[in-house]
């Protein structure tokens, strides 16, 4: 759950600087000049040449225009000197140089290069401001060399817990089925079995305490996006977790809620964990004092006659 968490993914600035950064340099080392993407670079660069040249005289004729009597005769000369409908009409060839340039085998493998450069240079100037201890932790506690590898593991591991957890159930089952046999076989005077079984019901109890009692869980199965024409996706990523036992939720409706909750985490805490053992605690001391009711297995569920059978 560390490692799948959102924080760590799809809210991760370092994530999507992978992201990015790999889909710029993926378009970088595609791009080619084609006939159709030529006639769209041809006029864009005509359209941005000629709005410059039109900031510029715009911008000299103003600037010139508030120097007083200088700046008139600089005007003037630069009408006279400077011929901008000539400078403008050799735009189109201008264009067709750059072009070329940009289309020559050599030079596009230096402007990949450069353009290569730049973005690895802003990448190792964004970073995200996020606390990666514990995933760190996650990742050398299990020997994973990253997420990908981290998850697959745990996955492989949870597999083998589930089938070992299978037959341990069984044998639990097996050994319960033993304890009670042997405690509502045993003769009157004979307690060990009902002790063993006694103290297998206590760490059962025990157990059960401390195991999860419910798992709360809100995780987003698959983000998927088209970023510049190349997909991008994030699965299995997760918003929430929580693992609760039922001291665990006792806990949180005692003492983070109102009156109302307080009184279910009482109900709670008593049928769950008060009355068990009570019912164990007065059953080990009748057991311990060799009360005459002691031998009659489980006490509580059977009664044995002196000279008759079994009777509920």
């Amino acid at each position: 759950m560390e490692l799948g968490h959102i924080t760590y993914g799809l809210f991760d600035p370092a994530e999507w600087k992978v992201v990015i950064s790999s889909i710029l340099e993926k378009k970088v080392n595609e791009f080619e000049l084609t006939y159709v993407s030529r006639e769209q670079a041809r006029l864009r660069l005509t359209e941005v040449m000629e709005g410059l040249l039109t900031e510029v005289e715009l911008v000299m004729a103003d600037r010139n225009k508030h120097k007083g009597f200088g700046g008139l005769v600089k005007n003037v000369l630069m009408d006279v000197l400077v011929d901008v409908d000539d400078i403008r009409s050799g735009i189109p060839r201008y264009v067709e140089l750059m072009l070329d340039y940009v289309d020559d085998p050599r030079n596009k493998q230096e402007i990949r290069c450069f353009l290569l450069d730049r973005m690895n240079d802003l990448g190792q100037r964004t970073d995200g401001m996020v606390d990666r201890t514990p995933y760190n932790a996650v990742l050398l506690k299990y020997g994973a060399a990253g997420r990908n590898a981290g998850i697959a593991l745990l996955r492989a591991r949870g597999a083998d817990l589930q089938r070992d957890e299978h037959r341990w159930l069984v044998v639990l089952l097996f050994s319960c089925v033993v304890l009670f046999a042997l405690a509502a076989t045993s003769p009157l005077a004979q307690r060990l079995p009902l002790i063993a079984t006694l103290l297998a019901a206590v760490a059962m109890l025990v157990s059960g305490l401390q195991l999860p009692m419910i798992d709360i869980e809100a995780s987003i199965a698959e983000f998927s996006l088209v970023l510049i024409g190349e997909p991008v996706r994030f699965a299995d990523q997760v918003l929430f977790h929580q693992s609760k036992s039922i001291l665990d939720v006792v806990r949180v409706l005692l003492f983070d809620g109102d009156l109302a909750l307080a009184v279910v985490a009482v109900l709670v805490f008593s049928f769950s964990v008060l009355i068990p053992v009570g019912k164990m605690s007065l059953s080990l001391i009748a057991l311990v004092r060799g009360s005459s009711h002691a031998g009659a297995s489980f006490a509580f569920l059977f009664t044995r006659q002196a000279n008759g059978p079994w009777r509920m």
